[in-house]
């Protein structure tokens, strides 16, 4: 392995600035430019290359060190990354609705101690609708760099020192191989594989393997060379840009990030040779973009959900074009009088930018903390306002008082001593009505407690829930070993299902029958979207559109309820949903739809607010008290139920 030099590359910067603008234009147009998240692989072919040729460059002159390679990584990120959540923690206590608040803490306190990509992974998913607006959520690939830079040197120092610097030519494709496989043939969750660093590092050596084999031939060799090298270099940018536009909406796979990874590795190296690639990518204005790109990645995603927040309007896309360029400009400033001072080691000693980090640190982190855990006061008002007198937007308490009656329930308990639990108390012995089990997600609440108000069901039934994910019923689940389970003869599958849920559906339902009950399917979560930061809020934007015929509170309920069918008519069915009708059809399994009582279509009304303009939604799919209360009578109305009285629990 030949000894590495490097001087500055500013054809690198340019690379940078397509990356960035790729990330950006994704999230301002999202409809665009689908794959525009390519943009992070770039990135991490960029982060691999240079420092692996930083460190094997001060390895083999003898000239490495581990604390000072850490500070100048510290100086690199922090400062920009502290001045945007610190001003973003400020910003979004005035615009973010009080729902979003402490989520916003939580995701800043781990972009502040990087394990952004974890917290994320576990909370949500990076494709999912208006998750995509979270203010914070792509610090998740700052958080696989930094995880990558505190753990890659010293497994490379180490390597070096202790079995001689050939050993790295094998660790690193092993490495590299390891990595790859497990994201493609591990076997996990898109999620998982997206969000990991273990599954993601072979990207970032990707780039490192490039370092390793630096160029024979620098630019201005023999000009057939020149020509063939610009080939590659033109064939690399051309696969980072069909991937961007070319790359399917929905869940994440890793062979999406091939063909940009390639082309970063192949731009990379071409450009060593190609003059002329040289001075394309080190065109001036993409040239400063580059050189803006960390805290231009940085500042976008906040202001624009702060900007898409402040109004139900939402923009439009001269106005996103606007906040795209105020990000920029204020990219321009961090780079210019925080980056710029804090990378000159000279103007700002260690020592100091020590002290002033840690102290940035600790002010950030606990105002973050403090949204997290609910420690700080929330702003007495909402940014958005409706226009209507006493209307509140947003969830306000609907979602706490969902869970009211199953919380009064457990507190006296009709049947048995003791308090109710999922797993017992729910039936009586002397009771001759049959016992109807709902079982699910979050969801299966709002079943229950639509079935809890309806004079029909309750008339019919004893009624119980049991809250369970559907993917995780197993054979030794608690579930199947509950005396509510045992006692039930009608088991109400009611959750808003998903791949896993859907995967494991058949089998639950041959478990059922196979123990003489009797399984009923809930389908058709109905769901709209409104092209809004925060979904939840999809009512208070209808009732918006038509807060000008207040006092006429009936019409605008009237327009909103005909919006909502419209909405519903049109929106894209859900596959899972898809899925387990069919599986209810293929198990001749009676299936309920959910729309039949949320909606009535001789009217073409689908009902999301009542009189006095109430909710019946606190967000995107989950009833308030009040809408399951009024679905409780269209269950009534339309006899929703009928189909469980013609069919009579087996006696195994």
């Amino acid at each position: 392995m030949r000894q590495i030099s490097m001087s500055y590359r500013p054809e690198i910067d340019g690379l940078r600035g397509i990356a960035v603008a790729l990330v950006i234009l994704f999230h301002a147009f999202p409809g665009v430019i689908a794959g525009g998240w390519v943009g992070v692989d770039v990135f991490f072919v960029i982060s691999g290359y240079l420092i692996t040729s930083l460190i094997l460059r001060e390895l083999h002159s003898g000239k490495f060190s581990l604390k000072h390679f850490f500070q100048r990584r510290i100086r690199r990120l922090a400062p920009a990354l502290l001045a945007v959540l610190g001003v973003s923690a400020v910003v979004g206590w005035f615009v973010l609705p009080t729902e979003d608040v402490g989520r916003f803490g939580a995701s800043a306190v781990a972009a502040l101690t990087f394990w952004a990509n974890i917290y994320f992974w576990s909370n949500t998913g990076y494709f999912d609708g208006p998750i995509l607006y979270n203010p914070l959520i792509h610090t998740w690939s700052l958080a696989v760099e930094e995880q990558f830079y505190l753990i890659y040197p010293l497994v490379l120092i180490l390597t070096f020192k202790l079995m001689g610097p050939k050993s790295v030519q094998f660790l690193v494709p092993v490495l590299f191989l390891s990595s790859g496989i497990l994201a493609v043939f591990g076997g996990l969750g898109d999620g998982t594989v997206y969000f990991w660093f273990p599954t993601r590092a072979w990207e970032l050596l990707a780039g490192a393997l490039l370092a390793m084999h630096p160029a024979a031939n620098p630019a201005g060799t023999v000009s057939v060379r020149q020509k063939l090298w610009f080939t590659v270099g033109i064939g690399g940018l051309v696969a980072i840009l069909f991937s961007a536009w070319f790359t399917p909406e929905g869940d994440y796979h890793p062979l999406f990030s091939v063909a940009p990874v390639i082309g970063a590795v192949g731009l990379i190296r071409a450009s060593e040779h190609s003059v002329i690639l040289q001075r394309w990518l080190s065109f001036r204005p993409l040239l400063m973009l580059g050189l803006i790109s960390y805290s231009a990645y940085l500042w976008h995603q906040p202001i624009l959900v702060f900007a898409r927040s402040v109004t139900f309007e939402g923009l439009d896309v001269i106005g996103t074009a606007g906040v795209v360029a105020f990000s920029l400009v204020l990219a321009y400033l961090t780079w210019k009088f925080v980056e710029l001072p804090f990378r000159n080691s000279e103007r700002i000693r260690w020592e100091k930018a020590r002290s002033r980090i840690v102290i940035a640190f600790l002010v950030i982190g606990g105002l973050a903390a403090g949204f997290q855990f609910g420690a700080l006061p929330l702003r007495p008002w909402d940014v958005i306002q409706v226009g209507i007198p006493g209307y509140v937007v947003g969830k306000a308490n609907m979602q706490e008082d969902a869970w009211s009656i199953l919380r009064s329930l457990r507190l006296e308990n009709p049947h048995r001593e003791g308090a109710l639990s999922e797993g017992s108390g729910w039936f009586s012995d002397t009771d001759q009505r049959p016992t109807m089990l709902v079982v699910g997600n979050s969801h299966s609440k709002d079943i229950f407690n639509t079935l809890w108000q309806s004079d029909t069901a309750r008339l019919q039934f004893q009624i119980g829930r049991f809250g369970v994910e559907i993917s995780e019923l197993e054979e030794a689940s608690d579930l199947y070993r509950s005396e509510s389970y045992e006692e039930a003869d009608f088991v109400v599958i009611a959750s808003k299902y998903y791949q896993s849920d859907v995967e494991n559906l058949a089998s639950v339902l041959g478990r059922i029958k196979s123990d003489g009950k009797t399984a009923v399917i809930v389908a058709g979560v109905p769901e709209v979207s409104i092209g809004h930061p925060q979904g939840w809020v999809w009512i208070d934007k209808l009732v918006y559109d038509h807060r000008k015929e207040w006092p006429n509170a009936q019409h605008i309920q009237d327009q909103v309820n005909s919006d909502y069918f419209n909405l519903l008519t049109d929106a894209k069915p859900q596959l899972p949903d898809t899925l387990a009708r069919s599986i209810g059809a293929d198990t001749e399994t009676i299936v309920l739809e959910r729309t039949d009582y949320v909606c009535d279509d001789s009217r073409r009304l689908c009902f999301a607010v009542g009189p006095d303009l109430r909710k019946y939604y606190f967000d995107q799919t989950h009833n308030s008290l009040a809408g399951a209360a009024f679905f409780a009578k269209r269950i009534d109305a339309i006899d929703w139920l009928a189909p469980l009285f013609f069919e009579k629990p087996t006696d195994g």
